[in-house]
C-alpha cells in the first residue's frame, strides 16, 4: 500500500487482481462533502467508487480498513484500476432501476422504508449488465457509523452503497441516472448473468 499521509487521502493497494485506488474520507469530511454537494450541486446523493469512510485518517486506520476490506471480499466486487480504463464505458446507455417487487408494489412499504432510511437489493440495469446497489439516508448512515465506531469498527465501505438525502423512488432514480451518465458503474463488476 502506498500513500502520502497525511496530506493525501488516496491510497493504492496492489493485489493479485491488480492495482486498486481507495479514497479515504474521515467521517467529518464525508458529512461536509455530502451537504456541500446537496447545497451547491443540488445532488441528493453521495457516491464515490472506492471511498472508505473512517473515524480518523491515520496510518493505523488505513491499514486496518484495507486489511478488513481484503478479508471481507470488497475487491471481488470492484474492478482494478487498469480494467476500469478498458471497460466498456456505456456512455450512451440509460440505466433502469429494478426495485424489489415487495417494495415497488406497495406505497405503504415505500413510506416505511423512507422512514427507516435503508433499502438494499436494488438492481440497476445498464446495457446487458446488472449491478446490485443499496441506498441509505445520511441520518441512518451517520447513526450506524457512530454505533459501529463505538464498537471498534474504524471504517465503512460497501461496494454499491449510495448515501442519499431520502430513500425514495424519485431520489434513487435521479441518483442512478446521474451516476450512470458519469460512468459510476465502470468501477464495478456486474453481477453474474
Amino acid at each position: 500500500m502506498t500513500s502520502n499521509l497525511p496530506d493525501n487521502s488516496t491510497f493504492s493497494l496492489k493485489l493479485d487482481e491488480g492495482m486498486f485506488t481507495l479514497h479515504f474520507l474521515d467521517f467529518y469530511q464525508f458529512v461536509e462533502e455530502f451537504f456541500r454537494n446537496q447545497i451547491f450541486e443540488q445532488l441528493d446523493w453521495f457516491a464515490l467508487p472506492g471511498t472508505v469512510i473512517v473515524k480518523q485518517i491515520n496510518s493505523h486506520s488505513v491499514e486496518q480498513a484495507a486489511n478488513a476490506l481484503i478479508e471481507r471480499g470488497y475487491f471481488n466486487h470492484i474492478r482494478p484500476d487498469s480494467t476500469q480504463k478498458n471497460a466498456d464505458l456505456k456512455q450512451n446507455l440509460s440505466a433502469s432501476v429494478l426495485f424489489p417487487e415487495w417494495y415497488s408494489n406497495d406505497q405503504n412499504v415505500q413510506l416505511q422504508i423512507e422512514d427507516k432510511g435503508f433499502l438494499e437489493n436494488v438492481l440497476v440495469k445498464v446495457g446487458d449488465d446488472k449491478y446490485g446497489l443499496q441506498f441509505e439516508d445520511c441520518v441512518s448512515f451517520t447513526q450506524s457509523f457512530a454505533i459501529n465506531a463505538r464498537a471498534g469498527e474504524v471504517y465503512s465501505a460497501e461496494p454499491g452503497k449510495i448515501i442519499v438525502s431520502k430513500v425514495n423512488v424519485e431520489i434513487i432514480e435521479k441518483a442512478v441516472n446521474w451516476l450512470s451518465a458519469h460512468n459510476f458503474f465502470v468501477h464495478f463488476k456486474p453481477l453474474a448473468k
